[in-house]
């Protein structure tokens, strides 16, 4: 992979990688009768330019299929945690200590954190065929980072 530097532009590849826990989702599911999957896409922020006034924004999504009606919460768990903050998470670069914090918020209004795991941050859902639920990341405009690669892992909690 090739990154290029210019005037203070980082070309970085920083990702947020939702990991759907398959095994919990199905045991949940077939708990209630009815078999369930659960699929995702990265949230994927592309380059990030540390000299930008506007945080970078992208989404994602979550699909949850069901083979019959299901009630299900789903929570995002895991994750670098940023100590001292609420809801902040950071990217870290692959090779050395540098982190960036971001968020990620459940609506596109970017007012509904979804937290750590499934507090008050949860989202339930009725799962028919298939439901999809849309995962917004923000990254904060003003972090001096080192130039590289950056990555997070965060997992699907999936609960009755």
């Amino acid at each position: 992979m090739m990154f290029f530097c210019v005037d203070r532009i980082i070309a970085l590849t920083l990702q947020a990688l939702l990991v759907a826990t398959l095994a919990l989702a199905t045991s949940v599911a077939q708990g209630q009768g009815s078999a369930c999957t659960v699929t995702t896409i990265p949230l994927v922020f592309g380059n990030y330019d540390v000299s930008a006034v506007a945080p970078l924004v992208t989404a994602s999504k979550i699909e949850v299929r069901c083979a019959a009606r299901t009630t299900l919460t789903l929570g995002i768990e895991g994750g670098n945690r940023v100590a001292g903050s609420s809801g902040s998470r950071a990217l870290r670069h692959i090779s050395a200590g540098d982190t960036l914090t971001y968020h990620v918020y459940q609506d596109s209004s970017l007012s509904q954190s979804w937290g750590n795991g499934l507090t008050a941050a949860g989202r339930t859902l009725t799962a028919a065929a298939a439901q999809t639920v849309f995962v917004y990341g923000v990254l904060p405009a003003g972090q001096d980072v080192l130039f590289g690669e950056y990555r997070d892992t965060l997992s699907i909690v999936v609960l009755p």
